[in-house]
Parts: structure tokens; sequence; C-alpha cells
């Protein structure tokens, strides 16, 4: 990670000295429509901002309980809540305002993609991994970004990334440490999730030869929805014992610095990566067709 960082930053540096020898615009005016492919990969921390427990057993309610306040503050000192995600999308985009007279371009991207992510739940005072959850299939994801940029010269401009993803599905692969398997007893478990993402990126841009440098802070919000759910089965009497645990989640971090880079090889097609750290970690990098 540090690599990645100095790596841009000397970048950063070299074309400054290029900018300021030879005048390049900025960049040429580009076809309308442009397809993609993109992966993203993404670590985050999380705390527990809502739980409930529902039970029937043996044909018999046993109630709701909702977790309060001051018990969802006990648990995330000391439990931590952490998610991996990996998502792999295909984008169609169109360029909204790109007019010769003016310093200003904005485009938007539709994105639609497979997901695969990990969610793990340890007891720090126990260093024992109580939950974890993978995803046993690929689960969809939509979502849209936009660039809306600025040129102040023909090298130095800002650009304004609002990014949003949704991602949802359901995990039979669950890994439980705190719920066992009950012995003589067949069970299903299984977590249906929903995964929203949103990301606001204010960006410097310096450009050389058709190579773009961003680089400024970034603001961004995690929120996950679980419900988890056990079904056991006692095969003597046919009774079943169903558990229903429904959680809320949120990064507790939403300041991060990032860092990308754009190289449009050919006037017809460009790769991007980019790379954002704080109290979390992610990486992307794609490949854009100019249509």
């Amino acid at each position: 990670m540090k690599q990645f960082f100095l790596l841009l930053g000397v970048l950063v540096f070299t074309l400054h000295g290029y900018s300021q020898e030879q005048p390049t615009p900025l960049s040429e005016k580009q076809q309308r429509f442009s397809i993609g492919l993109d992966y993203d990969w993404m670590s985050t921390g999380l705390k527990l901002t809502s739980m409930s427990f529902h039970s029937v057993w043996a044909g018999q309610d046993l109630g709701m309980e909702t977790l309060t306040a001051a018990e969802i503050d006990s648990i995330n000192t000391f439990v931590d809540y952490s998610n991996r995600f990996q998502d792999l999308h295909l984008e169609a985009g169109m360029i909204f305002l790109d007019k010769p007279s003016s310093k200003w371009t904005i485009d938007g991207r539709i994105m639609l993609g497979l997901v695969k992510r990990s969610y793990e739940v340890i007891n720090t005072s126990t260093t024992q991994t109580d939950l974890l959850i993978r995803s046993e299939v690929i689960t969809p994801s939509i979502g849209y970004t936009m660039n809306i940029s600025y040129d102040f010269n023909s090298h130095w401009g800002m650009r304004v990334v609002p990014y949003v993803v949704y991602s949802w599905g359901k995990s039979t692969r669950v890994e439980d440490n705190l719920h066992p398997l009950v012995d003589g007893m067949t069970e299903n478990r299984s977590n249906r999730s929903d995964y929203l993402y949103a990301r606001l990126n204010v960006l410097g841009a310096l450009t050389f030869n058709h190579i773009t440098v961003f680089a400024g802070p970034g603001i961004y919000l995690l929120r996950i929805w679980n419900n988890y759910e056990m079904i056991r089965e006692d095969p003597v009497d046919g009774n079943t014992y169903e558990d229903d645990i429904k959680s809320g989640l949120i990064s507790p971090y939403f300041i991060d610095a990032t860092f990308a880079l754009e190289w449009q090889f050919v006037p017809w097609m460009s790769v991007n990566l980019k790379g954002a750290a704080g109290a979390d970690f992610m990486v992307s990098a794609g490949i854009r067709y100019h249509l």
C-alpha cells in the first residue's frame, strides 16, 4: 500500500515538472458514450447499530428481544466487525456536457456487477472468530457514478466524483462458533444481507500527455443489514427450532485520502487505477472503451 501511494506521489511531481515546460491540452473532447470493465476490492471495519432476536421453538413463539442503545455500545467495546468486498462490474457511460467553449465536463455511468463478500465477527476479549459469513454464490450489485470536472488551465483541473453501489443476496456458507451444531439435529443456516456503499471524492487533477493524476479527500459511508437464520430439526419428534437474528452495521470512519490515475493511451481506450486509504482501504482498476 505504501509503495502504491509513493509511486503516485513521484508521478505527480514528475508530471508537474514536465507541465511547466510544455503546454499540452488537458484533454481532447471524447466520444459521447463508453463501456468498461472494473474490479473493486475493499476492506472496512464496522460497528453495530442495531440487533434483535426472534425465536420459535417447537411451535412456541418465544417473542422478540431488541438490544438497547447501551447494550449495543457495550458490544462494540469488545467485538470487532469487518467486511471484505470484491466487485467485478460492467459499466455503460455517457457524457452529458463537453462543449469546446466550456471548462466544465460532466459524465455519468451505470454499473452492473457481481459481488463476493466476507463478513466477520471477532470477540476481541478471547481473539475468537465468533461468526464468519462468506458468500457461497455470487450476488448482484447495481450502482451509479458521475464525474463533474472543471479545467483551470491546460494542465490543472478539479473533479468531483459521487459514487453509490447497492448489493443484495443470500449466503448459506456460515461458520458460527457462537451457536454450535446441536448433536442429533439437522440444521440449515443462511444470512440474507443488503449492502449500501456511498462515496464522494473531491480531487485535484494534473494532466500531461493523456495521463491524469488525481489526489484529494474522500467521504464515504457503508451500511449493512443482515438477517441471519438458523433452523434446526429434531429427527425423532419432528420439532423445529427457528432463530432469527437481525442486525444493522455502519462504518465508524468516513474520511480517507484518495489517489487515482487515468491514462488514455489511444483515443478510443483508457485505463484507470484508484486507491483510497484511511482507517479502511480500497483499490480499483478498470479499462474503458470510448464509442
